[in-house]
């Protein structure tokens, strides 16, 4: 089950309203079974996330998202890896991004301007059971071929792996063994 909760304030002047009462909308839907079918991605740089205090709160404001996954899309691939100001590696158009190198994973940092999601959360609380370290760091796209594996999370999604960024192409072997592994805990 998915459960979708905006927040937002009452009726009034645009950026001045006589109160601060916030109101609210849920929905709900029902959730597809995980895909573990490895996607494409390709990297935006038309565009950058500029990391902030607001940078790691999900919002509304998904213009930069829609823009690289219609990049994304018009290119050939499946999502967009999204650059912070910085140039550094920060998320795609829907999730959060994991690589892996041994037994080492690395995920960018919430100073690099991410989502603090909540199945980014999870995994760097239960990948460490699973014999993995974690490091939170800024990642260069350079860094990012260097890897041997990659995978998004997000909360609908789960853990889904990676085979192709750009022209470079990236096993799934431990991702598919991951993800086998959280599914019998």
């Amino acid at each position: 089950m998915r459960v979708r909760l905006n927040v937002f304030r009452e009726d009034g002047s645009l950026l001045l309203p006589a109160g601060n009462k916030p109101l609210f909308i849920i929905e709900t839907s029902s959730l597809q079974e995980q895909n573990i079918t490895p996607i494409r991605l390709k990297i935006y740089y038309n565009e950058q996330k500029f990391p902030g205090s607001l940078s790691n709160l999900k919002t509304n404001n998904y213009l930069l998202n829609i823009l690289s996954l219609q990049y994304a899309k018009a290119n050939g691939f499946d999502d967009a890896l999204i650059l912070n100001s910085r140039g550094n590696c920060c998320e795609t158009s829907s999730s959060n991004i994991f690589m892996i190198q041994k037994k080492i994973i690395y995920t960018p940092a919430l100073s690099e301007g991410c989502v603090a999601g909540t199945k980014r959360r999870e995994l760097l609380e239960t990948l460490p059971t699973l014999g993995f370290e974690i490091r939170e760091s800024s990642i260069s796209p350079a860094m990012l071929f260097e890897m041997d594996e990659v995978f998004l999370s997000n909360a609908i999604r789960n853990i889904c792996p990676i085979d192709k960024i750009d022209q470079n192409l990236f096993q799934c072997k431990t991702v598919l063994n991951i993800i086998s592994s959280l599914n019998k805990s």
